[in-house]
């Protein structure tokens, strides 16, 4: 059983110490080939009988299987001074398997999803801490919209509770991040949104919250928002006229890479920056009536952009007061840095495979996920230690059988006594999953990390079955 898994599960407990050992070693017989199907991975009938009949144990389930990773998480929270907690939805398709349980339509009657709505801790380096919440639900019945607009609106808006909402998963996630934050109070925690978290109750949960809270940042859904003047009546001018009268306070400058049919420029940004607050939802009866909430805007807004190019321009929201900030520019790193959970959920589909899972029943494919969750972790942090940690030995993620076998592999000469730093060994375990590591190439990504682990772990397998054969 690899050192990590070990590690990472240390604190596991489900009253059954059989159990225990089974759940450690099916999660580290999935990591070794975390694309292929569970009874590939097992490789004989008797391990996938045993793993999957520790998916439907009634002593297993998937928050006694994450509880071990987020005690890790809060450890690694606790080293560093700040740490944003990403959220994001994410659907898995299920459609072909007619009689699994636990799923329902996303748009049309014949879909049958599972959504997912996890919370991603990392630091404001890059490096991921792990998976903090892997809240799930799915859809009974398809949402039409038969009904008109003003219904829709009376419906979802003035009747209803943010708590009766599939929306209310995004102030669950902020409520996960403030949870975080009270185990690691000498951490900064900012929970980062984009714009489906663009919701007013989010905000009013976090300006009530009583004890040690977490910040929040969005990107903005809407912009002519109704705001207040400093005697508390509403302004003259909405939300996005107001802050267009200001001065810039700074300008950016950075390449945009090439995509969507457009190639790589130059950009020059000026950043706005503004202290405003937000008139409430109107209409709103008893317990559904909100106050209004202060809140720093910031504009990202293009200037000399090309000719028949379209000005680049971010509209961003945070409760983190402007001073507080070392520049403006500052939101909009912090809130790049939601990039990770598309990564993560890139890695959890397609370097994981977990749409292909034949489990029939919602608590099985849960507790399955769980594992699945941990090892989509490990893979992105391995992908983030290139950058971040690329001088620190890479025995601190590897044991000494894999870097031997994969310097073997790679380099084909004996391994040096000297252990080789992370980004030597990451390279060659990303060269080994077909990155060519030309000059003008980009770091490694995911993608070629988790095909070359599968390999390089069929590689020692296949060492030791060949020494405990042959001695």
């Amino acid at each position: 059983m690899e050192n990590w898994v070990i590690q990472e599960l240390e604190s596991l407990n489900v009253g059954d110490a059989r159990l225990e050992r089974r759940v450690k070693h099916i999660l580290s017989v999935l990591s070794r080939s975390p694309k292929e199907s569970i009874p590939v991975s097992c490789r004989t009938w008797s391990e996938t009988k045993a793993a999957y009949r520790c998916f439907s144990s009634e002593k297993v389930s998937a928050d006694k299987i994450m509880a071990p990773h987020k005690d890790k998480i809060i450890e690694r929270t606790r080293q560093v001074k700040l740490a944003l907690v990403l959220q994001d939805t994410t659907e898995l398709n299920y459609s072909g398997q007619k009689q699994k349980q636990g799923v329902g339509p996303r748009r049309h009657e014949n879909e049958r999803d599972l959504f997912i709505h996890p919370q991603l801790v990392v630091s404001d380096s890059g490096v991921c801490f792990g998976v903090y919440d892997d809240y799930q639900w799915f859809r009974s019945e398809l949402k039409t919209q038969r009904q008109s607009r003003k219904e829709i609106t009376n419906e979802s808006l003035h009747k209803k509770h943010i708590s009766e909402k599939e929306t209310g998963r995004w102030v669950e996630g902020y409520k996960k991040a403030t949870e975080l934050a009270s185990f690691c109070p000498d951490t900064h925690i900012i929970s980062v949104s984009d714009r489906e978290g663009d919701i007013f109750d989010l905000f009013e949960c976090a300006k009530n919250e009583r004890e040690l809270k977490a910040d929040w940042l969005v990107r903005m859904k809407s912009i002519n928002r109704v705001i207040l003047n400093k005697s508390g009546k509403r302004d003259s001018l909405l939300l996005n006229e107001r802050v267009m009268q200001l001065p810039p306070q700074q300008i950016i400058e950075f390449t945009l890479p090439e995509g969507r049919g457009q190639s790589s420029r130059q950009v020059q940004q000026e950043l706005r920056i503004a202290r405003l607050t937000l008139h409430p939802p109107t209409g709103r009866r008893g317990k559904l009536r909100c106050s209004p909430v202060t809140v720093t805007i910031l504009l990202a807004k293009e200037i000399n952009e090309p000719i028949n190019s379209k000005p680049l321009t971010w509209w961003i929201m945070s409760s983190i007061p402007p001073e507080k900030l070392t520049e403006p520019a500052q939101l909009i790193q912090w809130y790049l840095l939601r990039w990770q959970i598309e990564i993560f959920f890139k890695i959890l589909k397609s370097g994981c495979q977990v749409e292909k899972l034949q489990l029939e029943t919602f608590e099985r494919t849960r507790n399955c996920l769980a594992l699945y969750l941990i090892i989509a972790w490990r893979i992105l942090y391995l992908s983030s230690l290139y950058k971040t940690a690329p001088m620190e030995p890479c025995n601190l993620i590897f044991e000494k059988k894999e870097f031997e076998c994969l310097w073997i592999l790679i380099e084909n000469t004996p391994p040096p006594e000297t252990v080789p730093d992370i980004k030597t060994a990451i390279l060659m375990l990303a060269k080994l999953g077909g990155y060519l590591a030309r000059k003008n190439d980009d770091p490694p990504g995911p993608k070629a990390i988790w095909s070359g682990l599968t390999r390089l772990m069929l590689s020692v397998n296949a060492i030791e079955a060949a020494r405990n054969t042959y001695g």
